[in-house]
């Protein structure tokens, strides 16, 4: 009779672990759209970045810098003042210093919810043109995020003329083009895997170390030496 009960209760166990699992994979796969997207295309490699990793994706991204090791995320919030003034003030001092002296590459990820990618937000739109003029220009912009913070949305195509991009290509882009680097960065944000103003300065995206706010010029140059220590530079 024990061994009957022992086994009626391991299978009430393992039926409810499945049934739980099933039903939390279903609502994490309808209201993921980056899980739903490398699941229905087989990317298991994806998969593994996003829940295993832990590191924010870049793979496949745009950068400002040469093929330096060293890898700087800035993340950026169109919404917050902090992260304006961080762009403004520190992201231009580590381009003059790091991007431009060859020591690092710099890379820009956003903070957007799915609350904002929901509503078409203000946030979600200067967002999306970051990714359009990704797109377009084959590059990022320092200057052009610089002018997204102040940007009104009605006129993210025409500034974008401002940078070298036609302005009907952009507003075809705005209408019409998804990015799963989007995606990618409205997930990480839920899970509070990027916030934002922030920067992550690691190896070859891995290993980071997360500086917030707004970080000392001191700091900064002490995290990229510990960085060129590890890589025996």
């Amino acid at each position: 009779m024990k061994k009957f009960l022992m086994i009626l209760i391991l299978a009430i166990f393992l039926l409810g672990s499945i049934t739980y699992f099933f039903f939390a994979y279903n609502i994490e796969y309808n209201r993921n759209p980056l899980i739903k997207e490398s699941i229905d295309k087989n990317d298991l490699s994806g998969l593994y970045k996003y829940y295993v990793s832990g590191t924010p994706l870049i793979d496949g991204r745009p950068y400002t810098g040469n093929q330096s090791p060293i890898t700087m995320i800035s993340v950026i919030d169109f919404n917050s003042e902090e992260s304006k003034l961080q762009h403004n003030t520190i992201i231009n001092e580590i381009i003059k210093n790091f991007v431009n002296t060859n020591q690092a590459k710099i890379y820009y990820k956003y903070y957007v919810t799915e609350a904002d990618a929901k509503q078409n937000s203000e946030r979600y739109q200067k967002v999306k043109a970051a990714y359009c003029y990704n797109y377009i220009k084959g590059q990022q912009s320092y200057e052009y995020n610089e002018a997204l913070y102040s940007a009104n949305i009605s006129e993210l195509a025409s500034l974008s003329e401002k940078y070298g991009t036609n302005k009907e290509i952009m507003q075809n882009c705005l209408d019409k083009k998804e990015f799963i680097e989007l995606k990618e960065d409205t997930a990480e944000s839920e899970l509070y895997r990027i916030e934002s103003p922030s920067i992550h300065t690691g190896i070859n995206g891995e290993e980071n170390t997360i500086l917030y706010g707004i970080p000392s010029a001191t700091l900064i140059n002490r995290t990229i030496r510990q960085k060129q220590i590890s890589l025996g530079i």
